[in-house]
C-alpha cells in the first residue's frame, strides 16, 4: 500500500520542475558556463576522463591513460590532492574502476593488478 502512495506523491511532484531545470554534466547546456554571468562556471583540473570511486570522503579518479588522482569530495570545486601515474604494464585504455577495501587501493590494468596502502596510520 505504502508503495502506491509513495508513487502518487512522486507523480504530483512532476510539475514543480522542468527537465530544464535539471543539472547534467557542466551545467543544462554542458559547456560548464554560467547562464547569469556567461564565465566559466566549472573547471577541473583533473586527471582526464575515466573512472571514479568514492571512500572516506574522498574521491579516487583513475583516468583512461593510468593517471590516478585523489580528490577530497565536496560541493564547492574539483581539487586533486595528490596524483600519481600506475606503472607500465599492459596494453590499451585503463578502464577498470578503482577498489578501495581494508586500507588498500587496488588498480588493475590489463593482467596487472596494482595494490597500494592508503590506511592513516
Amino acid at each position: 500500500m505504502w508503495r502506491v502512495s509513495l508513487a502518487f506523491a512522486l507523480a504530483g511532484l512532476g510539475g514543480l520542475a522542468r527537465a530544464e531545470d535539471w543539472p547534467h554534466w557542466r551545467g543544462p547546456q554542458r559547456d560548464g558556463l554560467s547562464r547569469e554571468t556567461g564565465k566559466a562556471a566549472y573547471v577541473a583540473n583533473g586527471v582526464g576522463k575515466g573512472s571514479v570511486t568514492y571512500a572516506d570522503g574522498m574521491l579516487y579518479t583513475y583516468s583512461e591513460r593510468g593517471a590516478m588522482g585523489l580528490v577530497p569530495a565536496t560541493p564547492t570545486g574539483h581539487n586533486v590532492v595528490s596524483r600519481f601515474r600506475v606503472p607500465p604494464g599492459g596494453s590499451g585504455p585503463f578502464w577498470a574502476h578503482p577498489v578501495v577495501s581494508g586500507g588498500r587501493l587496488y588498480l588493475r590494468h590489463a593482467d596487472a593488478l596494482h595494490c597500494y596502502d592508503i590506511a592513516r596510520h
